[in-house]
């Protein structure tokens, strides 16, 4: 079995987070028009089969590219979540996902003595900005956060394509 080299890995991430956020207007005009009393538990398990599907490409983006930040925003994205409840719900998987892959990265020698005193070097800076973030979040309207949300998400796909 080959294995993907590091440009492969980026690209193929970034195609499909273009096409995940090409189909998020299909797909957020399928759950406002759906009835449940038309198809009892279908939306139940589309979430379910989303949500699962959702963890196991975050975690390989996170592991093989550090992308897991713009899979997660596509699936966010579709809960229908307020700016805040987002922005809350990915500080808190991204906690978990960078305990349970700290032990790994450990292991492959990819956190070291060295980065560990940056990341402490860095917190003040880190914890200004995380503020500062949740302070302009309560300031724009949910439209414009979505809007810029999708927006940088694009971004972010199309420099891992390039």
């Amino acid at each position: 079995m080959s294995v993907a080299d590091d440009a492969m890995t980026r690209i193929g991430i970034g195609v499909i987070l273009l096409i995940t956020l090409a189909v998020q207007p299909l797909v957020k005009r399928m759950r406002s028009t759906a009835h449940p009393a038309d198809a009892p538990g279908r939306w139940d398990i589309v979430r379910t089969g989303a949500a699962a599907g959702t963890g196991v490409a975050a975690g390989a983006a996170t592991m093989l590219a550090n992308a897991a930040g713009p899979v997660m925003v596509l699936y966010l994205f579709l809960t229908g979540l307020s700016k805040v409840q987002f922005l809350g719900t990915m500080a808190w998987f991204f906690l978990a996902v960078n305990l349970l892959k700290a032990p790994i990265s450990v292991g492959l020698g990819l956190i070291t003595w060295h980065s560990v005193v940056l990341t402490l070097t860095l917190l003040p800076a880190i914890t200004f900005g995380a503020w500062s973030g949740l302070a302009v979040a309560h300031r724009i309207n949910q439209k414009h956060f979505e809007l810029a949300t999708l927006f940088l998400t694009g971004a972010g796909a199309a420099l891992l394509i390039l």
